[in-house]
C-alpha cells in the first residue's frame, strides 16, 4: 500500500494513486462479526462513509478493513472513526501536493 491509516475500529489502505477514478473495497471478516447480517451492516456503514467523503479524497484504490471487536459498536461511532481516517488521508494528500 502507498499509505495506511489506523483508527480504533478500522485500518484504511490507499493504493494506486495513478488511476483517474476512485475504487472502494470493504473487508469484514467472520472473526469480526459472526452473523452475516451484522457483517453486511458494518460493510454498508463503511461504504456509506466512503461514498460521502469521495469528493474530498484523491483518486486511487481504497481498502477499509474492519478490526475485531466492533460488532456491537453503534453505526455513528463507526462512521465517525472511518470519517476521521479519510479526513486524515485527504489532508496528507493535500500536504504532499
Amino acid at each position: 500500500p502507498r499509505a495506511s491509516f489506523h483508527g480504533r475500529f478500522f485500518l484504511l489502505q490507499f493504493f494506486n494513486p495513478e488511476i483517474h477514478t476512485s475504487r472502494f473495497g470493504a473487508l469484514v471478516s467472520r472473526s469480526t462479526a459472526k452473523s452475516a447480517a451484522r457483517r453486511n451492516y458494518i460493510r454498508r456503514t463503511m461504504f456509506r462513509v466512503l461514498l460521502d467523503k469521495e469528493r474530498t479524497l484523491p483518486h486511487g484504490d481504497y481498502l477499509s478493513i474492519a478490526r475485531k471487536g466492533i460488532s456491537e459498536i453503534p453505526r455513528e461511532v463507526l462512521a465517525e472513526d472511518l470519517g476521521e481516517l479519510l479526513s486524515g488521508l485527504a489532508r496528507e494528500a493535500q500536504r504532499k501536493k
